[in-house]
C-alpha cells in the first residue's frame, strides 16, 4: 500500500487507514510515520488509528492495546473501541480489564461502554459483573437508554433471572422487537413456556427472530403440535 512521501496528518493519508484491506504492516508503517511527524498527539488521528487496529483481528488487537498505553491522550471514545472490539473477537475478559484500566485513567463510562460489557458479562456467564454495571448504569444515569436497557434485560433473562429481567421489562418505556424477544426467551429458558406465549401474543410486531424463538419454545418441551400452529401462523401472516 502506498503511503506519502511526505507525510501530513491530512485525510488523504488517514484514508489509509479505513481500507478494508488494511494488513498489520500496512498499519505499522502508518503509526511509524504519525510517531516521526508528531501528529500521533492529534486526538483524531490516534483515534483512527486504534480504529483502524481493533480492526484487524488479534495481531490488530494486540497492537491497539500497546499503542492506546502509549498516547500521551485518551479518551473513553479510544477506550470504548477497543473494549467493543475485544468483545466482537470474543475476548470478553480482555474487555473487562480495559474497563478496568479506562477507570483507573480516570475516565468516565458512558452507554456505550455498558453495552458491551454487559455483553462481556454475558459471554463469561458472570451475572455478578453484571449486576455489578447494572448499579453503576443506573448511578451515572444510563438506565433509559434502549440498547443498555435491552443489554440488561438480555442478560438477566439469558442467565435465568427472569424476574429481574422482567422488572425492567415492565418499567421500560421503549420496548422493541429485541426487548420482547430476549424477555420470551427468558422465559423459554426457565422452562414458562406458557407466559412466554402470553408474552408473544402481545408482541406488537414480531421479526423472524421473535417467531423463531416461539417455535423452539415449544420444540424444547415436546409441544410440536403449538410449534407447528406458530410456524403455520408465521406462515399466513407473510
Amino acid at each position: 500500500m502506498p503511503l506519502p512521501t511526505k507525510f501530513k496528518c491530512d485525510l488523504r493519508t488517514l484514508s489509509l487507514l479505513s481500507l478494508p484491506t488494511l494488513s498489520l504492516p500496512s498499519l505499522l508503517q502508518i503509526h511509524a510515520h504519525l510517531l516521526v511527524s508528531g501528529a500521533i498527539a492529534d486526538p483524531f488521528a490516534a483515534a483512527k488509528l486504534v480504529s483502524a487496529a481493533s480492526s484487524i483481528s488479534n495481531p490488530g488487537l494486540r497492537h491497539a492495546r500497546l499503542l492506546l498505553r502509549s498516547l500521551p491522550s485518551r479518551s473513553a471514545f479510544l477506550y470504548n473501541t477497543l473494549i467493543g472490539a475485544h468483545v466482537e473477537n470474543d475476548l470478553p475478559v480482555e474487555a473487562l480489564a480495559l474497563y478496568k484500566r479506562m477507570l483507573a485513567a480516570g475516565l468516565a463510562p458512558n452507554n456505550y461502554t455498558f453495552s458491551f460489557l454487559l455483553r462481556a458479562s454475558l459471554a463469561i456467564r458472570s451475572l455478578s459483573d453484571g449486576r455489578k454495571f447494572h448499579a453503576q448504569i443506573v448511578r451515572l444515569g444510563w438506565e433509559s437508554y434502549d440498547f443498555v436497557q435491552n443489554g440488561l434485560i438480555h442478560l438477566y433473562s439469558s442467565c435465568g433471572c427472569v424476574g429481574s429481567a422482567r422488572q425492567l421489562f415492565d418499567r421500560s418505556p421503549h420496548r422493541d422487537v429485541i426487548t420482547w424477544t430476549s424477555m420470551i426467551n427468558g422465559y423459554a429458558k426457565s422452562g414458562q413456556t406458557r407466559t412466554a406465549r402470553e408474552l408473544f401474543d402481545r408482541m406488537p410486531e414480531r421479526n423472524a427472530v421473535s417467531w423463531s424463538a416461539m417455535i423452539t419454545t415449544y420444540a424444547q418441551v415436546g409441544e410440536f403440535k403449538e410449534a407447528l400452529d406458530v410456524f403455520n401462523e408465521m406462515q399466513r401472516s407473510g
